[in-house]
């Protein structure tokens, strides 16, 4: 019959259509996560060394090229990762403890001086404070109270940044055997979630009146905040 066939076609024509409009998976390179699983994969893999008893030299490699590579991805600087891992394979080889506690305490340094210099530089003098750029990307202007506390909370984690640099050195000197490698296994990062939080019910307590946002939408405003901090203006004038 004419109208089975023109509903045969008009339901061919539905099922075509359907299979173009089908979204596309995107399987484009992401460095950035790569890199992040890379990492994540050299901190797991240097957490369970009784599974490698047999194999130290072995595990030193792929810790290293783990995070040599995730280094280079995260960074944007490959090749000079790639360079400076590839160099540091033969010492790994040959004294694979000693390169696994050396390359961990280089890691720990340089994961902990990057936010330090970002914080100590944001309070020179014509910069605007890193914690109040964050807030203002976030509210908009903001109330002199409200400035006033973030700028000192910059103050605060650049200090607290700048002790986490010297503590494996000032534990190695005056602490407990050992106790130099808590920094880097876990310490400072714990004790920063745990600061954190006592800052945000801190923060409660003291702003008041003021549209308060989660601790995310703060490290999304931190992911996403300009290249360079404004310069040349007076941070503090935020009415």
């Amino acid at each position: 019959m004419p109208d089975s066939k023109v509903m045969a076609v008009l339901s061919h024509a539905q099922i075509e259509e359907k299979e173009i409009e089908k979204p596309v998976m995107d399987r484009s390179f992401n460095p950035a996560r790569v890199g992040t699983c890379l990492l994540a994969t050299s901190f797991i893999l240097a957490s369970f060394p009784l599974f490698f008893t047999s194999g130290t030299r072995t595990l030193a490699l792929c810790i290293l090229a783990c995070e040599g590579v995730g280094t280079g991805l995260l960074s944007g600087a490959l090749l000079p990762c790639a360079v400076m891992t590839a160099a540091l394979f033969l010492p790994a080889w040959q004294w694979p403890s000693q390169a696994m506690t050396a390359e961990r305490c280089l890691l720990y340094e340089g994961a902990v001086m990057v936010p330090f210099i970002l914080f100590a530089r944001s309070l020179r003098t014509g910069h605007e404070p890193l914690v109040s750029a964050i807030a203002r990307q976030v509210h908009g202007t903001l109330r002199p109270d409200v400035a006033r506390y973030t700028t000192a909370l910059t103050w605060f984690w650049a200090g607290f940044l700048a002790l986490s640099v010297l503590a494996p050195a000032l534990l190695w000197l005056a602490g407990p055997a050992g106790s130099w490698r808590w920094p880097a296994s876990g310490g400072v990062l714990g004790l920063t979630i745990v600061l954190a939080g006592l800052e945000y019910g801190l923060r409660l307590i003291v702003i008041r009146d003021f549209e308060h946002v989660s601790p995310w939408a703060s490290v999304r405003a931190f992911r996403n905040r300009p290249a360079r901090p404004p310069t040349g203006s007076d941070p503090s004038p935020m009415a």
